[in-house]
C-alpha cells in the first residue's frame, strides 16, 4: 500500500472536484474520519459531526436535545488531584 500524504490527498481532492462546495466537503469529511480514527484524537472526542449537521440541533426544547453521533464533542477528563 502507498503511503500518501495530506498534500497528495488535497491535490487528488482538487484534481477531481470542480466545484469548491464538492471539494470542501470531502475535506470535511476526510478531517471528520482522522479525528475519529488517530489514536491521538479518538479518545478526546466522542462525537465528530460535519458543519453542515448542526443544524440537526433542536435547541428550542433543550430538553430533548441530542447530539448528533458525527457531532464533535471533548470527553469529560477526570479532575486533576492537588
Amino acid at each position: 500500500m502507498a503511503t500518501s500524504t495530506i498534500h497528495d490527498i488535497l491535490a487528488q481532492f482538487r484534481d477531481e472536484e470542480l466545484h469548491n462546495r464538492h471539494l470542501g466537503d470531502r475535506f470535511e469529511r476526510l478531517i471528520c474520519r482522522y479525528l475519529e480514527l488517530d489514536p491521538l484524537f479518538a479518545d478526546r472526542f466522542s462525537n465528530v459531526m460535519m458543519w453542515n449537521d448542526l443544524s440537526k440541533f433542536s435547541l428550542k426544547n433543550k430538553k430533548n436535545l441530542r447530539p448528533h453521533p458525527r457531532a464533535v464533542q471533548r470527553r469529560k477528563q477526570p479532575a486533576q488531584r492537588r
